[in-house]
């Protein structure tokens, strides 16, 4: 999940600094102030948007081939993509 979250979070930083019409080498960014503090915001707050992204999508794959294998029921596997939250009888320690 971590890896998933840090390639699209890479991509976040790439294609934001484009749109926002930042350098993307070392640069001056004489009167691109305003624009790089818009760039920082925008970057704090989409990155723990991605990580929760990338969890969705690794527990949502992982949950739709425990539901195919018969292994977990679809509000489990629902519960597993969408809140990390593991069916009861995983944590049972009888």
């Amino acid at each position: 999940m971590v890896i998933v979250g840090c390639v699209l979070v890479g991509a976040l930083l790439v294609e934001s600094r484009q749109a926002f019409g930042l350098p993307l080498t070392r640069a001056s960014l004489d009167g691109l102030r305003l624009r790089f503090l818009g760039w920082i915001g925008v970057t704090l707050v989409s990155i723990p948007l991605l990580f929760y992204c990338a969890m969705v999508f690794v527990g949502g794959a992982v949950g739709v081939l425990m539901v195919v294998a018969g292994r977990l029921s679809l509000a489990e596997a629902k519960a597993f993509a969408l809140y990390a939250q593991p069916p009861a009888r995983w944590l049972d320690r009888a």
